[in-house]
Protein backbone atom coordinates (compact mmCIF):
# COMPACT_ATOMS: atom_id res chain seq x y z
CA UNK A 1 0.00 0.00 0.00
CA UNK A 2 1.10 3.57 -0.53
CA UNK A 3 -0.31 7.14 0.32
CA UNK A 4 -0.02 10.47 -0.54
CA UNK A 5 -1.00 12.56 2.46
CA UNK A 6 -0.90 16.35 3.07
CA UNK A 7 -1.79 17.59 6.52
CA UNK A 8 -3.64 21.04 6.84
CA UNK A 9 -5.04 20.35 10.91
CA UNK A 10 -2.13 22.40 12.69
CA UNK A 11 -3.45 25.09 10.39
CA UNK A 12 -7.18 26.37 12.29
CA UNK A 13 -8.50 26.22 16.01
CA UNK A 14 -11.14 25.37 17.20
CA UNK A 15 -13.16 27.93 17.06
CA UNK A 16 -13.52 28.23 13.21
CA UNK A 17 -16.54 27.01 11.24
CA UNK A 18 -14.74 25.24 8.39
CA UNK A 19 -11.98 22.95 8.95
CA UNK A 20 -9.97 21.23 6.88
CA UNK A 21 -8.34 17.98 8.12
CA UNK A 22 -6.27 16.75 5.66
CA UNK A 23 -6.56 15.18 1.94
CA UNK A 24 -5.28 12.05 0.04
CA UNK A 25 -4.78 9.75 -2.56
CA UNK A 26 -4.21 5.78 -1.73
CA UNK A 27 -3.73 3.10 -3.29
CA UNK A 28 -4.88 0.33 -1.02
CA UNK A 29 -3.53 -3.39 -1.40
CA UNK A 30 -5.88 -6.54 0.07
CA UNK A 31 -4.73 -6.06 3.64
CA UNK A 32 -5.75 -2.54 3.98
CA UNK A 33 -8.52 -2.54 6.84
CA UNK A 34 -9.35 0.63 8.89
CA UNK A 35 -11.48 0.87 11.95
CA UNK A 36 -12.95 4.30 13.59
CA UNK A 37 -14.94 4.82 17.10
CA UNK A 38 -16.75 7.65 17.18
CA UNK A 39 -15.00 9.23 14.61
CA UNK A 40 -13.54 12.75 15.08
CA UNK A 41 -14.13 14.79 11.83
CA UNK A 42 -16.13 13.92 8.39
CA UNK A 43 -14.69 11.97 4.97
CA UNK A 44 -15.56 12.13 1.67
CA UNK A 45 -14.36 9.26 -0.11
CA UNK A 46 -14.09 8.22 -3.84
CA UNK A 47 -13.46 4.75 -5.43
CA UNK A 48 -11.11 5.22 -8.20
CA UNK A 49 -10.64 1.53 -8.97
CA UNK A 50 -11.40 -1.68 -7.62
CA UNK A 51 -14.04 -2.45 -4.36
CA UNK A 52 -14.04 -1.81 -0.69
CA UNK A 53 -16.66 -2.98 2.18
CA UNK A 54 -17.71 -0.16 4.10
CA UNK A 55 -19.37 -0.86 7.83
CA UNK A 56 -20.96 2.20 8.82
CA UNK A 57 -22.50 2.17 12.00
CA UNK A 58 -23.30 -1.88 11.36
CA UNK A 59 -24.82 -0.76 7.86
CA UNK A 60 -22.36 -3.04 5.33
CA UNK A 61 -22.29 -1.48 1.89
CA UNK A 62 -20.15 -3.14 -1.02
CA UNK A 63 -18.82 -0.22 -2.56
CA UNK A 64 -17.84 -0.47 -6.40
CA UNK A 65 -15.15 1.99 -8.67
CA UNK A 66 -16.42 5.15 -9.56
CA UNK A 67 -18.54 5.82 -6.10
CA UNK A 68 -18.49 7.94 -3.26
CA UNK A 69 -19.17 8.28 0.01
CA UNK A 70 -19.36 10.24 2.98
CA UNK A 71 -18.32 8.81 6.47
CA UNK A 72 -20.37 11.45 9.08
CA UNK A 73 -18.65 12.37 12.43
CA UNK A 74 -18.95 10.21 15.47
CA UNK A 75 -20.12 7.59 13.32
CA UNK A 76 -18.29 3.94 13.76
CA UNK A 77 -16.38 3.13 10.80
CA UNK A 78 -14.96 -0.06 9.50
CA UNK A 79 -13.82 -0.40 6.09
CA UNK A 80 -11.74 -2.73 4.18
CA UNK A 81 -10.60 -4.33 0.84
CA UNK A 82 -13.06 -6.48 -0.82
CA UNK A 83 -10.93 -9.25 -3.16
CA UNK A 84 -8.64 -6.76 -5.00
CA UNK A 85 -6.69 -3.78 -4.51
CA UNK A 86 -8.69 -0.49 -4.69
CA UNK A 87 -7.20 2.81 -5.24
CA UNK A 88 -9.25 6.08 -3.94
CA UNK A 89 -9.13 9.34 -2.96
CA UNK A 90 -10.18 11.28 0.02
CA UNK A 91 -10.87 14.49 2.13
CA UNK A 92 -11.33 14.84 5.99
CA UNK A 93 -12.54 17.94 7.53
CA UNK A 94 -15.04 19.37 10.21
CA UNK A 95 -16.67 22.45 11.55
CA UNK A 96 -20.05 23.74 12.29
CA UNK A 97 -21.06 24.52 8.77
CA UNK A 98 -20.57 21.40 7.55
CA UNK A 99 -22.50 19.64 10.54
CA UNK A 100 -25.41 22.20 9.04
CA UNK A 101 -25.12 20.62 5.78
CA UNK A 102 -24.71 16.60 6.79
CA UNK A 103 -27.63 17.74 8.47
CA UNK A 104 -29.52 19.19 6.05
CA UNK A 105 -28.33 17.56 2.54
CA UNK A 106 -27.72 13.73 4.04
CA UNK A 107 -30.60 11.60 5.04
CA UNK A 108 -30.90 8.23 6.77
CA UNK A 109 -29.17 5.74 4.62
CA UNK A 110 -27.74 8.16 1.89
CA UNK A 111 -24.36 8.30 2.21
CA UNK A 112 -23.33 6.23 -1.35
CA UNK A 113 -23.04 8.21 -4.28
CA UNK A 114 -22.54 7.39 -7.78
CA UNK A 115 -21.81 10.67 -9.34
CA UNK A 116 -19.02 11.29 -12.49
CA UNK A 117 -19.04 15.33 -11.06
CA UNK A 118 -17.93 14.07 -7.65
CA UNK A 119 -14.86 12.32 -9.21
CA UNK A 120 -14.18 15.44 -10.87
CA UNK A 121 -14.63 17.68 -7.52
CA UNK A 122 -12.66 15.42 -5.57
CA UNK A 123 -9.86 15.35 -8.11
CA UNK A 124 -9.58 19.49 -8.00
CA UNK A 125 -9.22 19.10 -4.14
CA UNK A 126 -6.71 16.34 -4.83
CA UNK A 127 -4.83 19.40 -7.13
CA UNK A 128 -5.32 22.12 -4.67
CA UNK A 129 -4.00 20.31 -1.92
CA UNK A 130 -0.23 20.60 -3.70
CA UNK A 131 -1.04 23.80 -5.07
CA UNK A 132 2.13 26.09 -3.71
CA UNK A 133 0.12 28.72 -2.62
CA UNK A 134 -0.99 30.46 1.02
CA UNK A 135 -3.17 28.14 2.88
CA UNK A 136 -5.61 30.54 3.52
CA UNK A 137 -6.56 30.58 -0.44
CA UNK A 138 -6.04 26.70 -0.48
CA UNK A 139 -8.16 26.39 2.39
CA UNK A 140 -11.23 28.69 0.75
CA UNK A 141 -10.89 26.98 -2.51
CA UNK A 142 -11.00 23.50 -0.78
CA UNK A 143 -13.65 24.04 1.44
CA UNK A 144 -15.67 25.88 -1.80
CA UNK A 145 -15.93 21.73 -3.40
CA UNK A 146 -16.36 20.24 -0.38
CA UNK A 147 -19.90 21.90 0.06
CA UNK A 148 -20.52 21.21 -3.79
CA UNK A 149 -19.97 18.15 -2.98
CA UNK A 150 -22.27 18.28 -0.43
CA UNK A 151 -25.05 19.55 -2.71
CA UNK A 152 -25.08 16.17 -4.98
CA UNK A 153 -25.56 14.53 -1.73
CA UNK A 154 -29.14 16.55 -1.66
CA UNK A 155 -32.02 14.21 -1.56
CA UNK A 156 -34.07 14.34 -4.95
CA UNK A 157 -37.92 15.73 -4.52
CA UNK A 158 -39.56 12.20 -4.87
CA UNK A 159 -40.69 13.22 -8.24
CA UNK A 160 -37.57 13.32 -9.88
CA UNK A 161 -36.47 9.40 -8.91
CA UNK A 162 -37.54 7.38 -11.68
CA UNK A 163 -40.15 4.04 -11.18
CA UNK A 164 -36.86 1.65 -11.64
CA UNK A 165 -34.73 3.88 -9.04
CA UNK A 166 -37.45 3.42 -6.59
CA UNK A 167 -37.81 -0.43 -7.06
CA UNK A 168 -34.38 -0.56 -6.78
CA UNK A 169 -34.24 1.38 -3.27
CA UNK A 170 -37.14 -0.58 -2.26
CA UNK A 171 -35.27 -3.69 -2.67
CA UNK A 172 -32.01 -2.47 -1.66
CA UNK A 173 -33.84 -1.23 2.05
CA UNK A 174 -34.91 -4.60 2.28
CA UNK A 175 -31.62 -6.89 0.67
CA UNK A 176 -31.68 -8.93 4.53
CA UNK A 177 -35.39 -9.91 4.08
CA UNK A 178 -36.60 -13.00 1.68
CA UNK A 179 -37.14 -11.59 -1.71
CA UNK A 180 -41.04 -10.95 -2.45
CA UNK A 181 -42.16 -9.53 -5.64
CA UNK A 182 -46.04 -9.43 -4.40
CA UNK A 183 -44.88 -6.62 -1.96
CA UNK A 184 -42.87 -4.64 -4.39
CA UNK A 185 -45.82 -4.53 -6.79
CA UNK A 186 -48.04 -3.92 -3.36
CA UNK A 187 -45.93 -0.91 -2.20
CA UNK A 188 -45.53 0.42 -6.20
CA UNK A 189 -49.01 -0.14 -6.97
CA UNK A 190 -47.72 -1.49 -10.27
CA UNK A 191 -48.25 -5.51 -11.10
CA UNK A 192 -45.60 -8.13 -10.70
CA UNK A 193 -45.20 -7.73 -14.85
CA UNK A 194 -44.91 -4.17 -14.97
CA UNK A 195 -42.21 -4.35 -12.14
CA UNK A 196 -39.69 -6.59 -13.64
CA UNK A 197 -39.97 -4.58 -17.35
CA UNK A 198 -39.24 -1.32 -15.54
CA UNK A 199 -36.62 -2.58 -13.66
CA UNK A 200 -35.37 -4.91 -16.46
CA UNK A 201 -35.43 -1.61 -19.31
CA UNK A 202 -33.58 0.75 -16.81
CA UNK A 203 -31.05 -2.07 -15.02
CA UNK A 204 -30.87 -5.27 -17.60
CA UNK A 205 -31.98 -7.08 -14.79
CA UNK A 206 -34.38 -8.62 -13.33
CA UNK A 207 -35.64 -7.28 -9.77
CA UNK A 208 -35.02 -10.73 -8.44
CA UNK A 209 -31.66 -11.35 -9.90
CA UNK A 210 -30.40 -8.04 -8.49
CA UNK A 211 -31.20 -8.70 -5.37
CA UNK A 212 -29.62 -12.36 -5.73
CA UNK A 213 -26.54 -10.64 -7.00
CA UNK A 214 -26.27 -7.90 -4.20
CA UNK A 215 -26.72 -10.52 -1.60
CA UNK A 216 -24.33 -12.92 -2.94
CA UNK A 217 -21.66 -9.89 -3.40
CA UNK A 218 -22.19 -8.66 0.07
CA UNK A 219 -21.82 -12.80 1.39
CA UNK A 220 -18.24 -12.99 -0.13
CA UNK A 221 -16.92 -10.47 2.14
Amino acid sequence: MRESIYYFENFHNSEDLTKLIMVGHSWCDKTYEIKRQDAAFYTFEFIISGKTILNLNNEKHLVYENTGYIMPKNSNQHYYAYDEDFEKIWVCFDGAIFEAFVQNFIGINNYILNSPYMYSLMNEIIELAVLDVEYNVKHIEIIKKIMEIFLLFKPKNPRENTTADEIKLLIDKNICSVFSLDYISGEMGYCKNQIINIFKKAFSITPHMYYQNTRLEISKE
